[in-house]
This record gives C-alpha cells, sequence and structure tokens, in this order.
C-alpha cells in the first residue's frame, strides 16, 4: 500500500476527532466518545485472527481511495456462512463486543440494523452480507478483486475503487428515489 493510502486512513481519525468534539461541545447531544485507531485495529485482527471473511466497505473505505469524511461508524460485509458467522462471532467477542453473545451463525445481518457499539464507545460496527449494488451471492467475486490495506500492522481487505463507486451509485439512487 502506498503511503497516501496509509495516511488517508490516518486523516479519517482526525477528521472524527474534530466531528466528535463539536458533537460533544453540543450541550443538548449526549455524551459519547470515539472509537480509538487501537480500538478499531484489536476489532480488524480479530477478524483476521479467526479467519473472518469480511471486506472493509463504507467511510471507512472511501478513506482508504482518497475521499476522507467524517463517519460514527465502520462498515463490514460479511460473507455470508454458518461457519464465518461463528467466527465473527468470536471475533468481536474478543474485541470487547458483549452484545455479539445473541449472535447465531444462522443470523441475517441487515445494513442499518445489524449494529454494535465499539468497546463501549458511542462508535458503530455495521454489519451486512448484502449491499445496494452487490448481494451475498456476488461476496467472492468482490472478494477477488478487494484492494489490501494494511494498517497499523494489520491487513485489511477494501472493497475496490470501481466496486465501491457502483455501491455509491446505487445508494444515492435510492436516496433520491425516497426523498
Amino acid at each position: 500500500m502506498n503511503q497516501a493510502k496509509s495516511n488517508s486512513l490516518d486523516v479519517i481519525f482526525q477528521v472524527n476527532e474534530l466531528a466528535w468534539a463539536l458533537y460533544n461541545s453540543n450541550p443538548a447531544n449526549e455524551m459519547k466518545t470515539m472509537a480509538s485507531k487501537d480500538d478499531v485495529t484489536l476489532l480488524v485482527g480479530n477478524l483476521n485472527k479467526h479467519g473472518v471473511r469480511f471486506i472493509l466497505i463504507g467511510g471507512f473505505a472511501m478513506a482508504f481511495h482518497g475521499h476522507v469524511r467524517a463517519t460514527n461508524d465502520i462498515d463490514f460485509w460479511i460473507e455470508n456462512t454458518p461457519e464465518n458467522m461463528d467466527k465473527l462471532r468470536q471475533a468481536l467477542l474478543d474485541s470487547g463486543v458483549a452484545e455479539a453473545q445473541i449472535m447465531r451463525n444462522t443470523m441475517q445481518l441487515v445494513g442499518g440494523f445489524t449494529v454494535f457499539n465499539l468497546m463501549e464507545t458511542g462508535f458503530q460496527i455495521d454489519l451486512m452480507h448484502n449491499l445496494k449494488a452487490f448481494k451475498e451471492i456476488d461476496f467472492n467475486q468482490c472478494y477477488a478483486r478487494v484492494q489490501m490495506a494494511n494498517y497499523n500492522g494489520v491487513d485489511i481487505p477494501v472493497l475496490n475503487a470501481e466496486d465501491l463507486l457502483k455501491e455509491k451509485r446505487e445508494m444515492r439512487e435510492e436516496y433520491q428515489v425516497n426523498f
């Protein structure tokens, strides 16, 4: 991975730190803490340690590809097999996500609904089996095209730029229809 892409992952934490500070400065908001780089590194490290097949998508994937924006979550596309779900559950538990105790290997992960808090922070882990442009049947094809990031010594499979753009376009079209 080139230095620019590594720096963009660092920049997302800086942008988030500012955004969370502004959020917390508003007395109408409930105080929240942001996940640290170490929290995210621990989570992804545990996903790798347990052999979970996943792809990083969303704001962190956008940052990897050079488009940094604030985000309050980290999004993962998870391969939907019972074995992978068992591995995911254990990786989350090892990362301090107590709510993962309820997960079953047949549980359907739905983006925006299957959300866990990371390390008792306000930072969320959003897990899904289906995206807008890609369904679980497409996982292996997209996985074959991932770009690998290495952040804090941890490898992270990232949805490639072309697939991420296709996903973002599909999401935008849905939002325009709903709006």
